[in-house]
């Protein structure tokens, strides 16, 4: 898999020499490989129902499976519930943590919050709209306690947010 990967200074140096940059099919491409025994390792009693990105795929030799970014954008787009919440959720974490386990037990403490399901949705229902100001958005997870969960900071409801907005399939 090529290393599509750049630093804001790497981009600028690119730019900068004209040099190519990556293609949004690129960025969209951008992969990753979990665990998902590193969630199903740690899943309690408290904890919604397993979510399919679990069962996604085809997993390698080392029972790893694959998540692009276009994968989450998919997903972002497709939440209208809340197990499609949690599933977007988990998907993201996987994601971020990739093959390493160390993040999982600092993610797995919100999904057994009480209606963690419809906390997450009610928070990722306005990014999806269109019509709303970035602000407007950003404001359930952050100011709303109805919708505020233990160990979801603006760190990484921000990735949400911006999963659950969609790819903008701008030409190249």
């Amino acid at each position: 898999m090529a290393r599509t990967r750049k630093t804001t200074a790497e981009v600028a140096d690119l730019i900068r020499n004209g040099k190519r940059i990556p293609t949004t099919v690129e960025v969209e491409n951008h992969a990753i490989r979990f665990h998902p025994r590193h969630w199903l390792n740690r899943w309690g009693e408290n904890i919604p129902v397993i979510p399919s990105v679990f069962q996604s795929g085809e997993k390698d030799s080392k029972g790893r499976l694959t998540l692009s970014r276009g994968d989450l954008f998919t997903l972002g787009t497709m939440v209208e519930t809340a197990q499609n919440a949690v599933n977007f959720y988990v998907a993201a974490c996987s994601w971020d943590a990739g093959a390493k386990a160390r993040d999982i037990y600092r993610r797995i403490p919100t999904l057994s919050e009480t209606d963690v399901g419809e906390k997450l949705l009610g928070g990722i229902m306005p990014a999806k709209d269109s019509n709303l100001e970035s602000e407007v958005a950003y404001r359930p997870f952050w100011r709303r306690e109805q919708y505020r969960l233990k160990g979801l900071g603006p760190a990484f409801f921000t990735k949400l947010l911006y999963f659950a907005t969609g790819f903008d399939t701008l030409s190249d």
